[in-house]
């Protein structure tokens, strides 16, 4: 009877370390360790990175600390990160994500290896896949990123999926 209690135990333990590193995955953190993993020329749904409970996903250029949209998405937004008192810097790029009516924020850090074009300077050399649109806010069904590699740097850019 012992040794079945033990593997039973054993059992147990390994579901919740399981349990364990599935959860850790899912932190907003991983959203910044996708990116990096993620191939160059990959058309990436926010909602693979954030879930599927995304409604609103928008993207901050470092410097900026509010949406430049005049709708009422971003009003609403806007009034949010004030009230936050969000500041944004240099160094970070974030995205700003709304779930069930919440915001988040996901500050990611630039480098090299990540980083984001503002839809202002995308080179004509680059090209994107049709259906995908440059924006600075999307839906959560249609937000997307797609990574490039362009002069040595890897970019995010964002946008949207046409449907």
């Amino acid at each position: 009877m012992a040794p079945a209690k033990k593997k039973y135990r054993y059992s147990l333990l390994a579901a919740f370390c399981t349990l364990l590193i599935s959860a850790s995955l899912a932190d907003a953190s991983s959203i910044t360790d996708a990116l990096r993993k993620a191939p160059i020329g990959d058309l990436i749904k926010a909602q693979s990175l954030a879930g599927s409970n995304v409604e609103t996903v928008c993207a901050l250029q470092p410097y900026q600390d509010r949406l430049l949209a005049d709708n009422d998405v971003a009003k609403g937004l806007n009034a949010r990160l004030n009230a936050e008192a969000f500041s944004a810097d240099e160094g970070h790029f974030t995205f700003v994500i709304v779930r069930n009516g919440d915001m988040e924020l996901e500050q990611i850090k630039r480098s090299v290896q990540l980083d984001i074009f503002g839809s202002h300077q995308l080179p004509a050399e680059v090209m994107l896949p049709g259906q995908f649109v440059q924006a600075q806010c999307a839906d959560g069904q249609s937000a997307a990123i797609i990574k490039i590699l362009f002069r040595g740097r890897t970019y995010v850019v964002f946008g949207s999926l046409r449907q």
